[in-house]
């Protein structure tokens, strides 16, 4: 089951109230976030994070979305999103 477009608003608006900080800016870091659901609830959500960090934003997205595209071919809702270390987003 793939998400609606409407589905996909709602989870990237979700997904946008996110923020990931830090007390130091420690140059050009990623951190790779996920927002996986079962159907459209809330309920069904989790949100999930690499533990190890990317060293540049481009290779953080692309791990990001090839692991979204197995998810949504499992037929889960995912939204992949990469955070700079040390900045609100």
């Amino acid at each position: 089951m793939l998400a609606s477009e409407l589905d996909i608003i709602v989870i990237q608006q979700r997904i946008s109230l996110l923020h990931v900080t830090g007390l130091v800016r420690l140059g050009d870091m990623w951190v790779a976030i996920m927002l996986i659901c079962l159907d459209p609830s809330a309920l069904s959500c989790q949100v999930i994070a690499k533990p190890e960090a990317f060293y540049s934003e481009k290779s953080c997205l692309e791990e990001a979305e090839a692991v979204a595209v197995g998810m949504l071919q499992k037929g889960m809702y995912a939204v992949p999103a990469c955070f700079e270390v040390g900045t609100s987003s």
